[in-house]
């Protein structure tokens, strides 16, 4: 019941209770430690006859944009490309089709709806919340088409996250040296991704839930910190083909030495054990969903060819070995070529070698590195 008061934005609210309290202070501390963390409020509560009073003010988050310095996203080969079947009018989502419904007043409790498997319910006077509700409909209009599979369409929303938003790294540093000033920002909402392309991780995790959730594919943010560091952060765990993963769209796009970011799967349908060198949750809501599986995404990613050249943007060599395994099981084509944007590598040769020993295929090659690109033509 706190929760629907916070999310819906209700300003007084007289609850009859059938307990006995021990000390109103403790009603209060455990009603504000246990409340979504998603309003900035404050409240109070006094007690008379079974009668809970509850008064609340809120303070608006977000509205600000940050002047952040936006580093070029280079074209990627991998990026999803597909046949756009959806029409202009199209409104046959998953979401759209369920049976529960759950009134929403702003971005918050719209991300918290999807979340949790609720059409939103948006009052047509509510121009702004409206406006950012069809421009996620858009985007999945865009970049999904019905024939896909959960894994095509949640790769699709990966690859869009990291190639059309700008991690925000100004609202970073002023949240690491005014924590309180931040929460004016659209960086941690939806409206930062959807409508000014520039986000932390916050409002990132956010939009992967929504995106996938709007497609009806189970998906929830998660927060935790690093594992070198004391900074927060937020990511995803996301249901496909029957397993939970772990999913980091605001990682996945690596930034070079010259400010360029590409795009990787490094983060992307990871386990729990593979993604704890970086981040560990911080035992919340959804902390007994376990991520035991890392997903084989390289064999089932499509490259683009460049003449009889496949090109791959990758981020490092345990990337490349991966990818190159699926190319040589698959015999795609005799020559490959990568375009090295980030990897710094030295030795691929030798590890490639590993490849060919240790999965007993049949294949030779010749291994060229220049100039950032490496040739591998097979025989």
């Amino acid at each position: 019941l706190f929760n629907s008061l916070l999310l819906n934005k209700v300003e007084s609210k007289e609850v009859t209770v059938n307990f006995d309290y021990e000390s109103l202070n403790e009603v209060f501390n455990y009603l504000t430690a246990n409340a979504i963390n998603l309003r900035n409020y404050s409240f109070s509560v006094s007690y008379v006859d079974n009668v809970l009073n509850l008064n609340f003010t809120y303070e608006d988050k977000g509205g600000k944009v940050s002047n952040n310095t936006i580093y070029e996203q280079l074209p990627s080969y991998n990026i999803s490309n597909i046949e756009k079947t959806r029409p202009d009018d199209y409104n046959d989502f998953y979401i759209e089709n369920v049976d529960k419904v759950y009134k929403v007043v702003d971005s918050e409790s719209l991300y918290y709806a999807l979340e949790h498997g609720y059409k939103p319910v948006i009052d047509s006077n509510n121009e702004k919340l409206n406006e950012l509700y069809n421009k996620m409909k858009n985007v999945l209009k865009d970049i999904i088409n019905d024939s896909m599979t959960d894994f095509e369409k949640i790769k699709a929303i990966y690859e869009w996250l990291i190639m059309n938003v700008t991690y925000d790294k100004e609202v970073l540093d002023i949240s690491m040296s005014n924590p309180t000033s931040v929460n004016s920002y659209n960086a941690f909402l939806l409206e930062g991704v959807f409508n000014d392309h520039k986000a932390v991780c916050d409002g990132i995790s956010k939009a992967m839930s929504c995106l996938a959730n709007i497609e009806g594919i189970k998906c929830v943010r998660v927060t935790g910190s690093s594992v070198s560091s004391s900074i927060n952060h937020a990511w995803n765990k996301v249901l496909i083909d029957g397993e939970w993963y772990i999913i980091d769209a605001t990682s996945g796009g690596v930034i070079d030495g010259n400010n360029k970011e590409i795009l990787t799967y490094e983060f992307f349908l990871i386990s729990t054990n593979t993604y704890s060198k970086y981040y560990l949750d911080d035992n919340e809501l959804y902390s007994f969903i376990e991520t035991n599986y890392d997903y084989n995404s390289y064999s089932k990613i499509d490259v683009k060819v460049d003449g009889n050249n496949y090109k791959i943007s990758f981020n490092n060599e345990a990337d490349l070995v991966k990818v190159l395994t699926s190319f040589f099981k698959n015999e795609l084509c005799k020559t490959f070529t990568f375009e090295m944007s980030y990897y710094k590598g030295s030795d691929i040769g030798s590890e490639l070698g590993k490849v060919v020993f240790e999965t007993n295929m049949n294949v030779e090659f010749t291994y060229l590195n220049s100039d950032n690109i490496i040739t591998i033509i097979l025989k």
